[in-house]
């Protein structure tokens, strides 16, 4: 928020600040002593004056840490910009069963998410989903939710979930029986290695319980936790990047 050329008792910095908290800095240091006088030790001050402000839902405020742009940060100007993925998460059966809840994955019901992230940084740069299953597939969720958002015919890797039926269209999917060419075969060991990068978030993504295990809460909830997991990992992503695909 602060630039190295504006000091916070410059006019466009105090402007920033209240565009952000509709507060001054001095109007928050008065409620900041006040919270402490009155023994609130542990107040996210900032944090309640953001919501106050922006009052935003769970999931569009994971957006502030989730950016599509990103796929372009270091990209390598050709093929692909970024690989996208499925995840699925169990959750209850409702009743009466429903096929559109089916995951053939877990033979149960689920939700099913996608995922996207860049190659030439560590990010996530796309969340879409909390659907069903059976509804749902993997295409049908990208063509609805990823696609629209990407540039005109811009392509993105993923695996034999994303084939089309006619050529492969924007996506870059896995070759059958490549032995026989060169070019095919490097095309899916490629592939493979964009596979195995993009995995590795899926994973931290299931170290969280709540999407690792059967969900037992209100269904409507599960999103709101799935973008929340998706936030801690991209800023742990920070910390713990994933291996350089070059």
């Amino acid at each position: 928020m602060k630039s190295p050329a504006e000091g916070a008792d410059t006019p466009t910095w105090e402007q920033k600040f209240k565009s952000h908290f509709s507060a001054t800095l001095n109007v928050c240091v008065d409620i900041w002593v006040r919270c402490i006088e009155n023994g609130i030790r542990h107040f996210h001050l900032l944090w309640a004056l953001y919501h106050l402000k922006v009052y935003r839902t769970e999931s569009v405020a994971a957006g502030t840490l989730i950016h599509l742009e990103d796929r372009w940060d270091d990209w390598n100007m050709w093929g692909p910009t970024c690989y996208v993925d499925g995840s699925n998460c169990k959750v209850w059966e409702r009743r009466p069963i429903s096929k559109s809840d089916f995951s053939h994955k877990f033979k149960r019901a689920g939700i099913r998410y996608e995922v996207a992230t860049a190659f030439g940084v560590s990010k996530i740069v796309h969340i879409g989903g909390g659907v069903p299953c059976g509804d749902w597939p993997d295409l049908k969720l990208a063509r609805h939710s990823l696609l629209p958002r990407l540039a005109l015919d811009e392509c993105v890797a993923g695996d034999k979930g994303y084939r089309e039926e006619v050529g492969n269209g924007r996506f870059w999917t896995p070759i059958d029986n490549p032995d026989c060419n060169k070019e095919f075969d490097f095309h899916n060991k490629l592939l493979q290695r964009m596979g195995a990068h993009h995995e590795t978030v899926n994973k931290r993504l299931k170290d969280f319980g709540v999407l690792a295990q059967c969900f037992r809460g209100d269904r409507s909830k599960h999103p709101d936790c799935f973008f929340a997991c998706a936030c801690i990992t991209q800023i742990y992503l920070r910390y713990k990047p994933l291996f350089h695909l070059a």
